[in-house]
């Protein structure tokens, strides 16, 4: 009895500690662990996707795809963008685990084998995707689909999950979207400082 009550505690602490790595996709250029993408395709029109693993919920994607379409507008040098389509799609991917065991009986001392169960986990993970154009001057109060870049930004800001902040040699903090700066090398390419 005592033997069993560990081997459920050991089994749920392995469980959290496999899920307890894995946490929301942060708002992040496109990584491994999701993130966004662009790519310009004229003066004003830009392709925009963000991918979320599958703790992401679909709003947060989506927000997040809004989001990016704001600060290509801004960093273009205009004040809203107009939406020419959006898609969001589920992926969903099933995990099984099969489990084998052997051993020797208690009460008989020649080989057992045992079975396990298969046991099926689904996990859906969204991508939203979109086309936007940027304009200058104020956003058309007639198209649903416009949206005022400065406004979106301020009012999506407070909600966004940023990379968590990584330390460097030097103690200074960098992110997933700031490179980490390398210290100068010397002459010798040791990058060994006076």
């Amino acid at each position: 009895m005592h033997r069993i009550s560990g081997l459920k505690t050991f089994f749920c602490l392995a469980l959290f500690g496999l899920t307890g790595c894995m946490t929301v996709t942060p708002y992040q250029p496109l990584g491994a662990e999701g993130g966004y993408s662009d790519q310009r395709l004229e003066a004003n029109r830009f392709r925009v996707s963000f991918a979320g693993n599958s703790l992401t919920a679909r709003q947060t994607v989506q927000d997040y795809l809004l989001y990016r379409a704001a600060e290509l507008t801004l960093a273009n040098g205009h004040d809203y963008f107009v939406v020419l389509g959006q898609h969001t799609a589920a992926k969903t991917t099933e995990h099984q685990s099969f489990s084998f065991g052997t051993g020797f009986g208690r009460w008989h001392w020649y080989p057992r084998a045992g079975v396990g169960v298969t046991t099926t986990t689904t996990t859906t993970a969204f991508v939203a995707e979109t086309q936007i154009r940027t304009f200058a001057g104020a956003k058309p109060q007639d198209n649903p689909d416009a949206f005022d870049a400065h406004q979106l930004r301020s009012n999506l800001e407070p909600v966004l999950v940023r990379p968590e902040a990584k330390k460097t040699a030097a103690g200074a903090e960098a992110t997933a979207d700031q490179p980490v700066a390398n210290p100068p090398l010397d002459q010798a390419g040791s990058g060994a400082q006076d």
